[in-house]
């Protein structure tokens, strides 16, 4: 933890210091590599110079790996840099080494035995890699250990940013279907039409409400959704009456599935307004939902206008804003098509097939 008085350059450094793992995770690797090493020299055990020199590599090892493993740790605490540690980290090890074969010379002397000082400088090399490949070994634990706390922090960071952009793009559509409904209750009000003016504001509330208990929740089921198309259907039941004529296909045991909230509503709420309102005569809209395998197909058409060129239908805003959540809900696996033909517009989804949620 960072004190009052700590300086900018402490400051900086803490703040670029590697996510340490904890600590038993360097020591228990270490017991592990002391411990096949240990199996390994088995076979050198009772031959004289080769069980002494055995002795005190594993001893060395065992000896320095606390304290080496803590000084690592603080270093990177305080930032040092990969050469700065390993300059002092050569001369550390050889010293503890040194210190190890120092304190081995005290049983042999107890019994006589003790060599002279010169066996101190003899056979270092061995113990002295074994103390380095462990400072190696800790050192490539805790770069792991950070790449890992980074691929989490750019997951939640990824996440965070997914579920931001579905927010906004939910409250660009919420808008959207209401400034619409508003202006054909403000059309019928302008032409006398008061009582189908006030069945469109009640089911309007309704629609409303049910959308703000949706609480913000990217997707939910197939159940829920239809329940709020159908009260949008309603609105434009009251305001077409006998212009609309409803097609609706859902087949059996598809109601749990999971699909976009609002992602069917705009779809209908496209085909009402730039297919059967502007029509004179009444017009057809079809709504055919059904599990073909793995996917969720939707299959919405409706009639066009009389006087509208079929190429020139369109989707707006609301198909532009479905698309962009697909594909941030689904990437590559929801497809949105449209079509154009025989004075009829189709919409074509298919999202993967995903169930378990309640209406």
């Amino acid at each position: 933890m960072l004190e009052i008085g700590d300086s900018p350059q402490m400051r900086r450094a803490h703040e670029s210091a590697p996510v340490q793992p904890p600590i038993w995770l360097p020591l228990g690797a270490g017991a592990l590599l002391a411990g096949l090493l240990a199996v390994l020299a088995l076979p050198l055990y009772g031959h004289g110079a080769a069980t002494w020199s055995r002795t005190v590599f594993l001893s060395t090892l065992l000896l320095w790996m606390l304290p080496l493993t803590l000084l690592q740790r603080a270093w990177w605490r305080r930032g040092w840099g990969m050469r700065r540690t390993w300059l002092l980290m050569l001369p550390l090890t050889l010293g503890m080494v040194l210190l190890t074969k120092w304190l081995h010379l005290w049983p042999q002397r107890a019994t006589g035995e003790a060599p002279d000082l010169a066996w101190l400088w003899r056979g270092l090399e061995a113990p002295w890699l074994g103390l380095l490949a462990y400072a190696a070994l800790h050192a490539l634990i805790v770069h792991a250990w950070a790449l890992r706390a980074a691929r989490i922090r750019v997951q939640q960071a990824e996440q965070s940013a997914r579920d931001a952009q579905l927010h906004a793009l939910q409250l660009q559509l919420q808008p959207h279907f209401l400034f619409n409904t508003l202006n054909a209750i403000s059309a019928e009000v302008g032409e006398g039409s008061t009582a189908v003016a006030q069945r469109m504001l009640a089911r309007l509330g309704d629609l409303l409400r049910a959308t703000l208990e949706l609480g913000g929740q990217p997707t939910h089921s197939l159940a829920a959704e239809l329940s709020l198309v159908e009260s949008y259907l309603d609105i434009e039941r009251a305001r077409l009456g006998e212009r609309m004529r409803l097609d609706r296909q859902i087949a059996p045991g598809i109601l749990d599935a999971e699909v976009p909230t609002l992602g069917l509503q705009p779809l209908v709420e496209n085909a009402v307004r730039h297919g059967l309102s502007p029509r004179r005569a009444p017009g057809t809209l079809r709504l055919h939902i059904w599990r073909e395998q793995d996917t969720l197909r939707v299959d919405i058409a409706n009639d066009l206008p009389e006087s509208l060129p079929v190429a020139s239908s369109g989707g707006g805003v609301g198909l532009a804003n479905l698309r962009a959540r697909l594909r941030e809900l689904y990437g590559a696996a929801a497809t949105l098509d449209c079509s154009a033909e025989h004075a009829q517009f189709r919409v074509q989804l298919s999202l993967p097939w995903r169930a378990g949620r309640s209406g």
